[in-house]
């Protein structure tokens, strides 16, 4: 009978512990929540999204056959095709802040700018200027996908900056 008595006090000692614990031992986790993005914003009717005092809409998105500019032409590998999107950005923002871009596609794959390894003529960058004072708010890039992706929807998110301690991002459709 003693047993089951210091059993029983073990146990309400016990839970009350391992709840402090995972409480503590969780913290990064939910602070991690609270700041990483997870909460989409979309345009309103205007076609703009708005974080703050950042509005962001997409001014084009077209597929390009060729890539060009001033000295070179460039053709994407068979079997890929180059998206090219342009925003523009409207801010009140002090300072400049940096999204990163990705393309979403309907199976729901992501894709960022191609980087170093494609040799495109006019750079493509995993991030753009999505906040602060700017003298031309519009910023493109490209991406590099597969014929068979059908683009849906273009992601900017900030990891720093303006945006850093919030669980919002623009989540913008494309057609």
């Amino acid at each position: 009978m003693r047993s089951t008595v210091a059993n029983w006090a073990a146990l309400v000692l016990l839970v009350p512990a391992l709840t402090a614990f995972g409480w503590i031992a969780s913290e990064e986790l939910r602070l991690q929540w609270r700041t990483e993005p997870h909460e989409a914003v979309g345009p309103g009717p205007d076609g703009w999204a708005q974080i703050d005092r950042t509005r962001v809409r997409i001014a084009s998105f077209e597929e390009l056959h060729v890539v060009t500019d001033d000295v070179e032409q460039w053709e994407p590998p068979q079997g890929y095709t180059v998206w090219q999107v342009t925003i523009d950005v409207e801010s009140e923002l002090p300072e400049e802040t940096t999204c990163d871009v990705r393309l979403f596609d309907d199976d729901g794959n992501a894709y960022t700018a191609p980087g170093a390894g494609v040799e495109l003529p006019v750079s493509a960058w995993g991030t753009l200027t999505c906040g602060g004072p700017a003298d031309d708010p519009t910023y493109s890039t490209m991406f590099l996908l597969p014929e068979s992706a059908r683009p849906t929807a273009l992601e900017l998110s900030s990891a720093f900056g303006a945006y850093s301690h919030s669980p919002e991002y623009f989540r913008l459709p494309v057609s």
